[in-house]
């Protein structure tokens, strides 16, 4: 806040023209995003006849203008690093430190397994950023090469020392001309040998001094003694916080509202509230990334949670709308099919009629063949003019076998959606018992990829699917999860499946929610439903009695375009060996299109199936895209994490949130974690391990063990957080 009535504001509206009024148009324009993608200025490029000049573009509210005026003014102290968006999507990973915009793209293209920040301002402007970020990050420095560079350089890593887990420099090649940078690399087309070689001239690194573990004599447990407890992570195990606000308003105060109330960790309120807005828009339209790369814009999501974590509550009031017009449709044309079944009746008895005569006079075929081709006729006539029951909509399936679901998608309403709020129910099913899951993985890609499926088998009826459009929402926990990726082996990956489903794996909630009085009418959730059921009225894009969907396509604008073309080629240059999604290439591969589907239908959910999807929406959509894709990530890194540290993770969290009191193992075996208490090798693996990271210390005075926690641990505004955190775990 620069003066008590002005202060700086994110923007709600990225599309900022940045000409200036003296100088013209910005030949180069670099935005700056908080952690949460929110938008909060410009760093703007003017190539002028007296050489290049460099100014900020902010937005600043005042009490007359609250939803601020853009100013070419720059941030205040202390300044946001560029790449803070980068930072938070990709938590734990090492930095690259670079002078300048320019530079730090130029290195995130170079340096693989890495992000790339650097500070606004210029050389000179190092000491004004805000670097708290970068704490814990192993850093390195990539300066210019010259003097400036190597101040602006020697700066940071002043700054970065006391915090960051590593700090080093490079040193810029003997022959590099003055000024040379990363950009200057990538424009000589440095190879990542070359890059490599180049990271090694890295020098100043600070090392840790590795763990041992021993017993420790009481005067050794003071608190001069301790050594700064290590964390106890598998990798990168803490989630980003969901970029609601990257929500549509109308989603968006939904959610958080719903979300006050309820207290379910926000990322699984908004993924059911994604769920039903796609439920109300997969039929209305497609979405085309170009002429040839069509689909339909249904989405698939997995949310992991355990029991107790208010799933179904969640579910229930966001497919509350659609569950209301389901039924009411069918109460609408009750009276038609009691009707028709009337109809039906009859037509069955004069049917039967014809084929009591047919066989009768079917004893001598020669002499009744005028009569018999007469009412051969007629019963194929009737066949054809069977009366037929009206289709009303069926939305919801859940215990389901791939041939019903065939059936019933094949022969009923061609918009549905899979839904569970315990899938045990289906992973556990029929439908995904070893022998049956490869025709059933694969009967949901082609409904994913919107192609035609034709059911042919003596058992079930025979069916012939066109135009069908399927969303899936499956709430479950991690344990079912794993039994779901062990299907077969594996197959529900191999067969591409999982790698079209959005994941989500929230921190918990529960311990937290004390009780709130709840609203007796929320308008946001009725303006929410309300959209839903104005979405669902909406007449299908059928072309026969069949009901298949030949729904519009809608087109992305040239700059929507543009920016889902550079999300496609950031996420396919981390593919590779050493990408950022080597591990998860199956699931990164697909999260364009994922994009593209969601901007599709935040689209329509604002505008309707018309018009072209805007660059807006598309970073609204690529933002949600990228955390499900990071949350992907996380999830498998947390299904390989040894048990070792699951367990000292659990023990700490117990400490702490009993006051970080001295205890003994016979504490840990009446008053522990379940987990632990039976299980002494479990238990003893889990001591050992919060010693060797300086965690606890153990004394023993004769044949008493008495264990004590690092005093850094202790103070209570972190057995406070420590408690958060173990009731979110």
């Amino acid at each position: 806040m620069e003066t008590s009535d002005r202060y700086l504001i994110p923007a709600s509206d990225c599309t900022v023209d940045n000409s200036h009024p003296k100088l013209g148009k910005s030949s180069q324009v670099w935005p700056y995003h908080n952690a949460n993608c929110e938008l909060l200025g410009f760093i703007c490029r003017f190539d002028t006849p007296d050489g290049k000049q460099i100014l900020p573009r902010t937005l600043w509210a005042t009490e007359t203008a609250p939803d601020g005026e853009w100013l070419w003014r720059g941030f205040p102290e202390p300044r946001p690093l560029y790449g803070l968006d980068r930072l938070a999507m990709y938590h734990g990973t090492p930095v690259i430190v670079c002078e300048g915009e320019k530079a730090a793209d130029a290195a995130e293209h170079l340096v693989l397994g890495y992000v790339a920040v650097t500070s606004p301002g210029g050389s000179n402007g190092a000491h004004k950023a805000d670097w708290s970020p970068l704490a814990g990050r192993t850093v390195i420095i990539w300066p210019d090469a010259d003097a400036p560079g190597r101040k602006y350089a020697e700066t940071v890593a002043a700054i970065l020392h006391p915090i960051a887990a590593s700090v080093t420099i490079i040193t810029p090649p003997d022959d590099a001309p003055p000024g040379w940078d990363a950009a200057d690399a990538l424009k000589e087309n440095w190879s990542p040998e070359k890059v490599a070689g180049l990271l090694a001239t890295a020098t100043g690194a600070t090392t840790a001094t590795a763990p041992t573990i021993k017993r420790s004599t009481r005067s050794e447990c003071s608190s001069s003694n301790w050594q700064e407890p290590l964390p106890l992570t598998w990798e990168s195990s803490q989630p980003r916080p969901y970029p609601v606000e990257a929500l549509p308003p109308l989603i968006h105060d939904a959610v958080v509202s719903y979300q006050e109330y309820g207290q379910q960790p926000m990322a699984l309120v908004a993924t059911s509230a994604l769920a039903n807005v796609a439920l109300a828009c997969q039929g209305l339209a497609d979405v085309a990334r170009d002429p040839q790369l069509v689909s339909p814009i249904s989405l698939s999501f997995i949310t992991i949670a355990e029991s107790g974590e208010r799933k179904t509550a969640a579910d229930k009031v966001f497919s509350a709308a659609a569950t209301e017009w389901e039924i009411e449709k069918y109460k609408e044309a009750q009276a038609e099919i009691e009707k028709v079944k009337g109809q039906l009746e009859a037509h069955k008895a004069k049917k039967t009629g014809v084929q009591n005569q047919i066989s009768k006079l079917a004893t001598d075929m020669k002499k009744n063949h005028l009569q018999l081709e007469t009412l051969e006729a007629q019963l194929e006539e009737w066949d054809t003019n069977a009366p037929r029951i009206p289709i009303t909509p069926s939305l919801f399936y859940e215990d389901v076998t791939q041939e019903k679901l065939a059936e019933k998608l094949a022969t009923g309403w061609p918009s549905a959606a899979l839904y569970s709020d315990e899938a045990a129910i289906v992973v556990g099913g029929h439908g995904f018992r070893e022998e049956r899951a490869l025709g059933f993985f694969g009967f949901l890609n082609r409904l994913w990829d919107g192609r035609n499926f034709k059911r042919d088998r003596i058992s079930a009826q025979s069916c012939f699917g066109m135009g069908r459009r399927l969303t899936c929402s499956l709430m479950m926990q991690m344990s079912v999860l794993r039994a779901l990726l062990g299907v077969s082996d594996g197959l529900s990956r191999n067969t591409g499946f999982m790698a079209r489903i959005l994941l989500a794996f929230p921190e918990s909630t529960m311990g937290t929610r004390e009780y709130r009085p709840g609203m007796a009418d929320n308008p946001h959730l009725r303006a929410f439903h309300s959209r839903i059921r104005a979405l669902l009225d909406q007449p299908l894009p059928v072309q026969d009695e069949s009901l298949t969907l030949v729904p519009p396509v809608l087109a992305l604008d040239a700059e929507a375009h543009a920016l889902w073309i550079a999300y496609y080629n950031d996420t396919e240059r981390q593919l590779g060996k050493l990408g950022e999604y080597e591990t998860i290439k199956d699931f990164a591969a697909k999260s364009a299109e994922n994009a593209a589907r969601i901007a599709a239908n935040l689209h329509i959910f604002e505008h309707g199936a018309m018009g072209c999807i805007s660059v807006g929406t598309m970073q609204r959509a690529i933002a949600l895209a990228a955390w499900y894709l990071e949350e992907t990530k996380r999830i498998f890194i947390h299904l390989e994490e040894p048990q070792d540290i699951g367990d000292a993770r659990l023990l700490q969290e117990w400490l702490l949130r009993r006051g970080g009191q001295s205890f003994t193992q016979r504490d840990v075996m009446q008053y522990g974690p379940n987990l632990l208490r039976k299980n002494q090798a479990r238990r003893l693996r889990a001591l050992e391990m919060l010693t060797a990271h300086h965690v606890i210390a153990a004394e023993t005075k004769g044949s008493r063990t008495a264990y004590h926690i690092n005093p850094a641990l202790t103070d209570s505004a972190t057995i406070a957080t420590a408690a958060t955190v173990r009731a979110r775990a």
